[in-house]
């Protein structure tokens, strides 16, 4: 965003008849405010201009240009953090949660006020408190990791953070931390208990199962849902790459079919029905 666009932006924010930014807009504390940020943001200092804009809102909630700008500032700060935030993600990925933390109060003290940042935060402090850090050591590790990367995403995604600390669990009953992880993850998520597994079956025979139920009864959209959380944790899963390919096929979609029925041919170049299955779809394309 260049400094006219800005200077117009700010013009418009000072100008009465705009309703939505009225009446605060023509006060000379809050013109101040906007120049001083203006010169913050064309300085790249984008961690002071915020604090301006901020500063104007608090004057008046209804300046939709300092709203506006606090939002392009931080598109500018995820531009210039980029690398660290890479590194970020990579210790999360990787299991090194304390680490993770220091370099998180890098990018935080950019923006102190970031809600992304600050809920990434605290989540990542609960996890701390639990365990430091995942050594991966087998598959049940391997899953615990996956399922808090979805926990500690900048969008948390909280159902692949149960199946993955759900199926941890399974693989490794008597695990405390991933217990413990899981009854964190439930004490803030409760509604997750609903999606429990049936009394006999398996974390993955379960999803298998539900997926199944949702294509008999023609439940396309669910049954790709499901499969996708099983393919998340275990993305070599012949079975639910076949039933992906057919109830994408069903729902018309197909690249995605094609896509999910060549990722299970590669797992199993025999498979005639596969190689029949794609023909089929290359004839509707």
């Amino acid at each position: 965003m260049n400094r006219a666009f800005l200077l117009s932006a700010l013009l418009l924010s000072a100008t009465p008849s705009r309703a939505a930014d009225a009446p605060g807009a023509t006060s000379p504390a809050i013109q101040q405010y906007y120049q001083a940020a203006l010169e913050f943001y064309t300085a790249g200092d984008y961690r002071r201009a915020i604090m301006k804009w901020n500063e104007i809102l608090k004057e008046d909630p209804n300046q939709r240009t300092a709203d506006t700008m606090i939002l392009e500032a931080r598109r500018q700060i995820v531009i210039l953090t980029r690398k660290k935030r890479r590194e970020t993600f990579e210790m999360i990925r990787t299991g090194f949660y304390q680490k993770a933390l220091l370099a998180l109060e890098v990018l935080l003290d950019q923006d102190p006020g970031d809600p992304q940042i600050t809920s990434l935060r605290s989540r990542l402090d609960k996890v701390i408190k639990i365990t430091p850090a995942i050594p991966v050591s087998d598959k049940a590790s391997r899953m615990a990791l996956r399922g808090l990367e979805g926990y500690l995403a900048m969008t948390e995604d909280a159902q692949l953070a149960y199946n993955g600390l759900r199926y941890a669990v399974e693989l490794k009953p008597k695990d405390a931390d991933f217990r413990a992880l899981l009854e964190m993850l439930l004490v803030e998520h409760p509604s997750l208990t609903n999606d429990a597994v049936t009394p006999g079956m398996t974390f993955l025979e379960y999803k298998h199962f539900v997926a199944l139920h949702h294509i008999y009864d023609a439940k396309y959209h669910l049954a790709v849902g499901v499969l996708n959380e099983i393919l998340a944790l275990e993305p070599a899963d012949l079975t639910a790459l076949k039933r992906l390919g057919s109830a994408y096929y069903s729902l018309g979609h197909m690249d995605k079919a094609e896509d999910a029925w060549t990722k299970a041919l590669k797992l199993a170049p025999d498979d005639r029905g596969l190689k029949s299955f794609l023909a089929k779809v290359k004839n509707k394309k």
